[in-house]
């Protein structure tokens, strides 16, 4: 998400889209490409539709959390036998403007941030939907548990992405906090990480504060303030993507989500990142996909060395260049049919399937 500074939502949404600015911004680079086939799994008839986030269930459905033009939770359904798919709506969060960040908190139960940004002050919570006891039918919305974890989440600018440290090891009657679960989630507009225990009463503390470097926005320019921005744990480091700063950064994380280690940037210039997915690819080590809404390109980074980039172009069945306004991305679960595939999710309204090879 790139963020909003006037009052209404239309003009927010028009200052989040543009890639103008008054401000010196990195030069764009030339980069390498590769391509990939992709393909269109839905579309909502409201082409302006903004997908903000995307979470992907164990059974492989995914998830996906609409910034605008409502703050609704809807699941992408596949049809097994021949791999189609449909949208059904989960929920509808009528006391907020927009979801944003989900992360999977225990198996097949997920956390989402919830908020009203436009207001003064800004509004947020953390929301829990819970599928565990849920009936897989069609109609599986009526029993899927949806409950507020966090009621508030106070001095929060504009809360924004959210990963998980830890998963929940408690029972749901356990006691105590030792088995609680832990997330990290951005603050984009204060240039922040925090650390959210979803004990009870739920803990909040910020573990990376913001610096002139790597997690604030561009200084001096309120039409592009966005900083921190996507948010992944993987392997004792959080990595992050700054999206007007035009970085990618990790920095080393404890089992507990506290920072234990200075940023380091990977890569530099050439993108303006959302969200991202993380994968391992043989010889290249550890790779992000990184998703640029505004340029409207998916960005390969090889984490390791000197932070290679490569434009990733998406080409459809005729082989002609998939336009995209990406916003997040997530890998397939389902075991021997779309491990290797990436769901794109974008602003206008799309889900994309992209298959990547092993």
């Amino acid at each position: 998400m790139r963020l909003p500074t006037t009052t209404t939502s239309a003009a927010i949404l028009a200052l989040m889209a543009s890639p103008s600015s008054s401000a010196a911004m990195p030069e764009k680079q030339q980069q390498q490409q590769r391509t990939y086939p992709a393909r269109t799994i839905y579309q909502f008839a409201n082409n302006a539709t903004w997908i903000e986030n995307i979470a992907v269930r164990p059974n492989g459905n995914l998830m996906l959390t609409l910034l605008d033009p409502a703050a609704e939770l809807h699941e992408i359904v596949f049809n097994n036998n021949d791999n189609s798919a449909e949208a059904r709506l989960l929920h509808r969060f009528a006391a907020y403007q927009s979801l944003l960040g989900i992360a999977e908190t225990s198996p097949d139960a997920f956390a989402l941030v919830a908020g009203n940004y436009t207001t003064s002050p800004p509004s947020w919570a953390l929301w829990g939907v819970d599928f565990t006891d849920a009936d897989a039918s069609a109609n599986a919305s009526a029993s899927v548990k949806v409950n507020e974890l966090v009621p508030a989440v106070p001095g929060g600018k504009v809360l924004n992405g959210l990963t998980t440290v830890r998963q929940s090891t408690s029972s749901p009657s356990g006691n105590g906090d030792d088995g609680a679960a832990i997330l990290l989630m951005s603050d984009s507009t204060a240039g922040t990480v925090l650390r959210v225990t979803l004990s009870s009463p739920p803990g909040i503390a910020v573990v990376l504060p913001a610096d002139n470097r790597t997690t604030s926005p561009p200084p001096d320019d309120p039409s592009h303030a966005t900083g921190v921005n996507g948010v992944r744990y993987r392997d004792g480091y959080l990595y992050f993507a700054n999206t007007y700063r035009e970085l990618f950064c990790r920095v080393r994380v404890n089992a507990e989500g506290e920072v234990t280690g200075q940023v380091e940037v990977l890569a530099e210039g050439g993108f303006k990142g959302d969200d991202f997915a993380l994968r391992w690819e043989g010889e290249d080590g550890l790779v992000a996909y990184v998703m640029d809404g505004v340029d409207g390109e998916v960005v390969r980074v090889v984490v390791r060395g000197s932070g290679e980039k490569e434009v990733v172009a998406l080409l459809d069945e005729g082989g002609e260049a998939v336009g995209v306004k990406p916003t997040a991305a997530a890998w397939g679960r389902r075991a021997g049919v779309d491990e290797d595939v990436l769901y794109v999710v974008t602003r206008d309204g799309k889900v994309l399937a992209v298959d990547l090879g092993s």
